[in-house]
């Protein structure tokens, strides 16, 4: 694991309230929910529940959006891992990171990079399950990061993992798409050019 990496609280909460940032967030879930009425920005408390923005579609319907931004896009052919997953949210703890918290209210996680628009939307839940079933061979062959986040009143530290795109969609393809043990079913892994979003 590399030295920990020193992040301002203060700075990071700014830069999500951009006006650049609010609008890739609307371009990215309008693109991939065209029935979208609205979205709006949910109240700092409910930040610490995992909701970002609040989605509303037809019929009454609001959904919870959570949004992981990084300022720049490291991914290359070669070095596809630029999603990072939290695992642990404050070592002194040992409080779970947000991609394994059951706690959260999150409906969706949307990864965005400025500098180079991109994004990617999962759905919570599905995320946390394939996580949590890949973490050991993740945590084994992944690049992993540790964190120290400055805060008015102090410090925390965290850890978090780097994972492609391909290896959250192939893992959730493989879950929620069919099982191999079932009659008639197929058995091979996912193309690995499937869902490759890089």
């Amino acid at each position: 694991m590399n030295k920990a990496k020193i992040f301002s609280f203060a700075k990071q909460m700014a830069m999500s309230e951009t006006d650049q940032v609010h609008e890739l967030v609307e371009r990215a879930v309008r693109q991939r929910f065209p029935e979208l009425l609205n979205i709006h920005r949910a109240h700092v408390e409910n930040d610490m529940q995992g909701i970002d923005y609040w989605l509303e579609f037809p019929n009454g319907c609001m959904e919870k959006l959570d949004v992981k931004i990084r300022a720049k896009d490291y991914a290359t052919p070669e070095e596809p891992e630029n999603i990072c997953l939290e695992i642990v949210a404050n070592t002194t703890t040992n409080k779970p990171g947000w991609t394994r918290d059951k706690t959260k209210l999150t409906d969706w996680v949307l990864f965005l990079w400025l500098d180079t628009g991109r994004s990617d939307l999962v759905h919570a839940r599905q995320l946390r399950s394939v996580a949590n079933g890949n973490m050991t061979h993740w945590q084994a062959t992944k690049r992993q990061s540790a964190q120290v986040t400055e805060t008015r009143t102090g410090s925390y530290a965290s850890t978090s993992l780097f994972v492609s795109p391909h290896d959250i969609w192939a893992a959730i393809y493989k879950l929620f798409s069919y099982d191999g043990s079932r009659p008639g079913t197929s058995t091979s892994a996912p193309n690995d050019s499937a869902g490759d979003r890089c």
